[in-house]
């Protein structure tokens, strides 16, 4: 990922941030921080005018104006805002997140897509949804953005329906539905599975391995205290943990403007303004859609990678996230990790559990070959030669540095009123009707995709889609980052704020592939390996909660 030496030398020459009213370039030395460029709010919101929506119809909206002394906007409800700056970006993914402390306020800016495409340009749709009321201004910060270098041809760029946008855009996923023109990489066929053993020399990539990671603990550039025995048992992440004491707030509406007062208390682990809850041993009920707040039990300090926080896909697939959908930090990080611990339903949580899983990106001072996210063409290729491997892809469509997955018609839900992280949860089976099914609000979906997968050589990173996303429907809750060697189905946890129909074998997802950094040592074999294609979808998700 790239650092503000990297982005200043890439400034007007592969990216480019204008403000969107004067087409004026807009960025200085202050707009850019250690690996990202600062982002503002513009003073419209539109929200959708209707009570359910449809991914096959065009759903009407309503614009709302920001007026200068603020706009307070309703928790559960999406609204679509945009940012000031229009950006166009070369040979480089950019990535929208929030800003630090705005996260633990409950904002959420965007609901699963926060990859653009190389070659996109236009203002950025902004999916805001808020669990508590809270007061936005026009022109406030309101994000931040990143980038990864591209690796591989370069050569498709994007070109999509919502290329040159400047207000907030609604979704126009139904255009989909009314247009059999989209790209797809073959027809009615099935990739052929080679066999293609781990890399067991050092890579030179973008996502630390394991091993690497334990390299750069013992030589001092990051230092992970304490350490739990095991924590670097996965390929490319090390697992981290909370102990027994979360935090609320002690009223019901927030100011935006007071994100990093909260965020220095919760730090520091002092309860001024907040209120310390602690968690018993017999376990404490997490009431759906409430914040909890939280702070890891180790404390990070990194000198050139950037920690990247994932949620456990165990309690992702409870509906239970640590962090809604942002996990990036920034280089030169000292201190504890923040966690918003958010579930979507009534949930019995237990103290002193691995919460999440911790992975590092280096923090690049230029652009380097074989460091970086896979251009479609570079996901092509390597599927040629068996680091990618997609059954089937006749479905999937490949876009300028992903590819999209399709929804298989098996979904599921969890009929118990209360769930527990100690204990399996029964889980009912549903299909999507022919004609569509509706989803409801506060509930929570299993999904899965059509495809399987296998990843080798390479880490994978699922992603929602824009058009998902704006209307108001998270694919995941917290658990973004796959592992090098994962193989099987994709499984998504789906929630939505306004009923919604959705249809089979809908464009539903996006898969990333960054390079990993360091010696393979080992490969993925947790519980979610190897899940078959016709297993019930009801037996693929338990898992022992893991206590430090």
């Amino acid at each position: 990922m790239l650092n503000k030496k990297a982005i200043s030398e890439e400034l007007n020459n592969n990216i480019y941030v204008y403000q969107s009213s004067t087409n004026e370039e807009s960025i200085s030395p202050n707009s850019i921080e250690e690996n990202y460029i600062l982002v503002t709010l513009g003073d419209t919101l539109k929200v959708y005018d209707t009570p359910v929506l449809s991914m096959k119809e065009q759903n009407p909206t309503k614009i709302i104006k920001i007026p200068k002394e603020g706009y307070l906007i309703e928790p559960g409800k999406t609204y679509l805002g945009c940012t000031n700056e229009y950006t166009k970006t070369f040979g480089n993914v950019p990535i929208l997140t929030k800003l630090p402390g705005h996260d633990i306020q409950g904002l959420d800016i965007h609901i699963d897509a926060g990859f653009g495409d190389n070659g996109f340009e236009g203002t950025w749709t902004l999916e805001i949804r808020s669990l508590m009321p809270i007061l936005l201004y026009p022109n406030m910060p309101i994000g931040k953005i990143g980038y990864h270098p591209l690796l591989g041809d370069q050569t498709i760029t994007y070109n999509g329906k919502y290329k040159g946008q400047i207000n907030p855009e609604a979704s126009r996923i139904s255009n989909e539905y009314n247009n059999n023109s989209q790209k797809v990489i073959t027809s009615n066929t099935s990739q052929e599975k080679k066999q293609n053993p781990i890399k067991e020399e050092s890579t030179q990539g973008t996502i630390l391995t394991s091993d690497e990671i334990a390299k750069q603990i013992k030589s001092g550039s990051i230092s992970i205290s304490p350490l739990m025995e095991n924590a670097l048992a996965k390929p490319n992440s090390c697992s981290i943990s909370i102990g027994d004491i979360l935090f609320e707030y002690p009223y019901h509406i927030i100011d935006s403007r007071e994100r990093e007062i909260y965020l220095k208390e919760l730090l520091e682990g002092e309860g001024n303004r907040l209120i310390p809850k602690r968690i018993p041993k017999e376990g404490l009920l997490l009431e759906p859609f409430k914040i909890y707040l939280a702070r890891t039990n180790e404390r990070i300090k990194t000198s050139g990678f950037i920690p990247y926080l994932n949620g456990k896909t165990s309690l992702s697939l409870l509906g239970l996230s640590i962090n809604l959908n942002d996990g990036y930090l920034y280089d030169n990080y000292d201190g504890y990790l923040p966690l918003l611990i958010v579930a979507t339903k009534p949930t019995i949580i237990v103290p002193n559990i691995e919460i999440g899983n911790l992975a590092f990106f280096k923090s690049l001072d230029n652009k380097n070959q074989n460091a970086g996210m896979l251009s479609g063409e570079e996901i092509k290729r390597r599927m040629e030669i068996g680091d990618i491997i997609i059954d089937p892809i006749n479905k999937t469509k490949i876009n300028p540095n992903s590819i999209n997955l399709t929804l298989n018609k098996s979904m599921a839900y969890y009929p118990e009123q209360v769930l527990d992280l100690r204990k399996e949860n029964k889980i009912e089976v549903i299909n999507i009707n022919e004609d569509g099914t509706w989803l409801y609000p506060n509930e929570f979906y299993i999904g899965k995709t059509n495809e399987w997968t296998e990843t080798n050589n390479l880490i994978p990173m699922i992603s929602g889609r824009s058009s998902i996303g704006r209307l108001g429907m998270y694919v995941r809750c917290s658990g973004a980052m796959g592992s090098i060697g994962y193989q099987g189905n994709w499984h998504l946890g789906i929630r939505t704020s306004l009923p919604i129909k959705i249809f089979k074998d809908s464009q539903i997802c996006q898969l990333y592939y960054f390079t990993p950094d360091g010696i393979i040592t080992n490969t993925y074999s947790g519980t979610m390996q190897d899940a078959n294609h016709d297993q019930n979808i009801a037996k693929q998700f338990y898992k022992k909660v893991k206590t430090r």
